[in-house]
Order: structure tokens, then C-alpha cells, then sequence
């Protein structure tokens, strides 16, 4: 069996943005409404580390020397998911309060138990992804974990 390329983790990556995308609407339009809403968020998450969870041994096995403009592509599309990220946490950060208000739901406990495990399944990708990168651009690459990693953990703050 072939090692996967760079190309092949690069097109398991982008297949996941529109679940991140379905992440970040679930989360901005959660208005404490309805124990569903929150559902949602936990559902979508799910979904997300499964995909990131399935991409970290295509990383760990891709095929090496990654060339430079391959992981330059690899690293632009992280960035953008990055960007979802960023978004998301903002919103659960502001929404805290309204996770509180469904007790009978308890989805204030689902959803760190969501940002814990999702956030975990990223970090070990990232670890990977830093690790396969060649050396040109493995400090922008830790960079970039460094960011996500400080973003998750002020959201990771609230919900304890």
C-alpha cells in the first residue's frame, strides 16, 4: 500500500472546511433557544474531530520529503480554517451564559467536553503536520499551531 502524498492530505484537509463551516454557523446562530440548537454545535463537533481524527495517519505516514509548495498550500488552507476557529470560539466564549440557561440539556458540560476532545484531535494533527513539514516553513507551521492552541484555550478557560 502507496503512502498518501501531500496532495491527497491536502484534499482530506479542504474536505473538511465546509464541516467546520456548518460548525461556525451552529455556533453564531445558537441563541439559547432551544436545547436542539445546542445539539447542533455538539453534532457538528462530532463530526469535525471524526475527519481530523481519520486525516492525523494520513500525516503521520504522507509521503516525505514534503515539497515546499505543497505544504505552503497545506499550511494556507489550516490558516483559513484557522480563521472559522477563531470565529467559533468567539461565539462560544460570548455564549457561555445562554449554554447555562438549558440545565435540563446540560450542554454547557457537552460542549468543553467538545472543545476538549476536538481540540485534542487537532493538536495531534497539528503535531503531525509540523512534524512532516520541511524545513522552510516549520516555524510558521509551529506558529500557527501556537495560535489555534492559544484561541481553543481561552475557550477552553470559560467552559471549566
Amino acid at each position: 500500500m502507496s503512502k498518501p502524498t501531500a496532495q491527497d492530505v491536502l484534499r482530506k484537509i479542504e474536505a473538511i472546511r465546509p464541516q467546520i463551516t456548518v460548525l461556525t454557523l451552529s455556533s453564531t446562530s445558537f441563541q439559547g433557544a432551544s436545547p436542539e440548537q445546542g445539539l447542533a454545535i455538539h453534532n457538528a463537533a462530532l463530526v469535525i474531530k471524526k475527519a481530523v481524527d481519520l486525516i492525523t495517519p494520513d500525516v503521520v505516514n504522507v509521503q516525505r520529503p514534503v515539497a515546499v509548495p505543497d505544504a505552503k498550500q497545506i499550511l494556507k488552507v489550516l490558516k483559513d480554517i484557522q480563521l472559522d476557529v477563531n470565529t467559533t470560539s468567539k461565539e462560544l466564549i460570548s455564549k457561555k451564559g445562554l449554554f447555562d440557561k438549558i440545565p435540563a440539556a446540560n450542554l454547557t458540560a457537552l460542549i468543553r467536553q467538545d472543545i476538549k476532545e476536538v481540540h485534542t484531535a487537532f493538536n495531534s494533527l497539528a503535531d503531525a503536520l509540523v512534524d512532516a513539514a520541511p524545513t522552510e516553513i516549520v516555524e510558521e507551521a509551529k506558529t500557527t499551531r501556537k495560535e489555534y492552541d492559544e484561541t481553543i484555550k481561552k475557550a477552553l478557560a470559560v467552559y471549566q
